[in-house]
């Protein structure tokens, strides 16, 4: 049984302009990867609003901060992660909450628009 608690990882990243489609590309099979891990729970892609802005938003969602833990050190992580670097500005920022409230409310940002959601599998 479990005692950790589930878990919301936000990642705020900026793409290299010109770079937006790579990264999609990359985005998506990271997140169809992730989803194999046991414990995922989804994950909402947004973009910015507005035309001169690269910042994406990734919301990972785990079951247990132990799962999350497993796909983090996972290696196919680390060779996505190694790929991104080219296509992004920074590393970005890395967060992780935990409890129900983050199903409901992220912390503030500039406006987005939601690009993508990915759900577990059926």
């Amino acid at each position: 049984m479990h005692t950790d608690p589930a878990v919301t990882v936000d990642v705020v990243q900026q793409v290299t302009r010109g770079k937006e489609q790579a990264f999609e590309a990359l985005l998506t099979q990271m997140i169809s990867t992730a989803s194999t891990f046991e414990g995922y729970l989804g994950a909402s892609v947004f973009r910015p609003s507005g035309q001169d802005e690269h910042e994406d938003r990734i919301v990972f969602k785990f079951d247990h901060l132990e799962h999350l833990k497993r796909w983090e050190h996972s290696s196919v992580r680390q060779r996505f992660l190694s790929q991104a670097r080219h296509l992004t500005v920074d590393a970005g920022t890395f967060s992780i909450m935990t409890g129900l409230e983050t199903w409901f409310t992220l912390p503030a940002s500039r406006s987005t628009q939601t690009r993508s959601s990915y759900s577990r599998p059926a």
